[in-house]
């Protein structure tokens, strides 16, 4: 599940390696009215359930990114764990904000290393930390921020910024079928992210399956986070 020694480079990260996770980005990833039955509701931010940074319950009963990540790392926090707003303690590391646009990235990025260095929690040299972030207007792969603050993963860069691509196409047609994300299309996203990610970057999947229909695991002649580097020594 984990590397016996913290691994010194992202090229052989596993994904029970990743310590601390955070989210940014807009209402999708803050979870604007995911359960929403009535206009009343649809302020009401479903932070917990949301495919990158929600980690409510289990990948059984919400499939989300940190809930699948939380099986290779029981210890995985910073995701989000209930209905919040950022500025309640439930948010956890997810700073994203309903409304918000990739010129308010750079910002949340900034929030997530003051949340993460005031967080007794956090091993600041010690932890793999990464953070997903998008928003309706544009794709984020890893956010590469300053070393020291949160690891930088530009390693990671090509390998994401392709899976987000196919993740902002996809995302869109289930946006349209289903008049906004819900719990069950924000799980088909989560998986098929996931896939990416375990996916070597000249062969990643480009369409979408129905949740659970197929999971890439990792192996153990394959057992890392895919970059560019790790894709072409397979």
């Amino acid at each position: 599940m984990r590397s016996l020694e913290v691994p010194k480079s992202v090229h052989q990260l596993r994904p029970g390696d990743i310590d601390v996770i955070g989210a940014m980005g807009d209402s999708l990833t803050a979870g604007f009215g995911i359960f929403a039955t009535n206009l009343a509701q649809v302020i009401i931010e479903n932070r917990g359930v949301t495919a990158l940074g929600g980690g409510q319950g289990t990948w059984r009963e919400f499939l989300t990114l940190p809930n699948i990540l939380k099986e290779f790392n029981p210890s995985l926090f910073g995701y989000a764990v209930t209905d919040a707003f950022t500025f309640e303690k439930g948010s956890e590391f997810n700073v994203a904000e309903s409304g918000a646009i990739s010129n308010d990235m750079p910002y949340m990025a900034q929030a997530i290393i003051n949340r993460m260095k005031s967080d007794s929690r956090v091993n600041i040299k010690k932890h793999w930390k990464v953070s997903f972030g998008r928003s309706l207007e544009v794709p984020k792969s890893v956010h590469q921020l300053r070393p020291g603050d949160i690891d930088v993963i530009g390693a990671m860069g090509d390998s994401l910024t392709a899976g987000f691509g196919i993740f902002a196409t996809n995302l869109a047609q289930v946006i349209i079928e289903n008049r906004g994300v819900t719990a069950l299309g924000g799980g088909q996203a989560s998986n098929a992210l996931w896939n990416n990610l375990m996916q070597p970057v000249e062969h990643k999947s480009r369409n979408w399956k129905a949740s659970f229909e197929e999971f890439v695991c990792p192996t153990e002649e394959n057992p890392y986070i895919k970059t560019l580097k790790n894709s072409r020594s397979r």
